[in-house]
């Protein structure tokens, strides 16, 4: 962890925590089975959950506003994060997010909010991947 001192806030957690994954050496990644049924039995709802989010960024308006006809891994927010070697803006678009969601009183509005959270976080782990490949 770096130096600074940490004052315990959200940012400062998130920031701990991008610098913990950082150091490791290994990807955390479960071992699957081979046989295994997709999505794993009990888990369907989970699968449903991430493919919303998938199909909000890839359809939704996260394409239209965010895309600019790139790869999910491409967009601005990787590019930005590459340019200042941070995911720290990430994290601050997935718990705005997430605060704004839970404030809301519309549920179709506050499930929007919350599975673009999900993306976010989803593009700080793209983004911790790629700055740790080969590691």
């Amino acid at each position: 962890m770096s130096k600074e001192k940490q004052c315990g806030c959200c940012v400062c957690r998130v920031k701990a925590l991008g610098e913990a994954f950082s150091s490791r050496s290994q990807l955390c990644v479960a071992t699957v089975p081979e046989d295994r049924a997709f999505p794993a039995t009990g888990y369907e709802r989970l699968h449903e959950v991430f493919r919303d989010a998938h199909d909000h960024a890839a359809f939704g308006k996260g394409d239209e506003r965010h895309a600019n006809g790139q790869p999910f891994h491409e967009q601005r927010m990787q590019r930005i994060s590459q340019g200042l070697d941070s995911p720290d803006g990430m994290a601050f678009q997935a718990m705005k997010k997430i605060e704004e969601g839970l404030q809301m009183d519309d549920y179709r509005k506050t499930r929007h909010e919350l599975l673009g959270a999900l993306n976010y976080l989803a593009g700080i782990i793209i983004f911790l991947d790629d700055k740790n490949a080969g590691a």
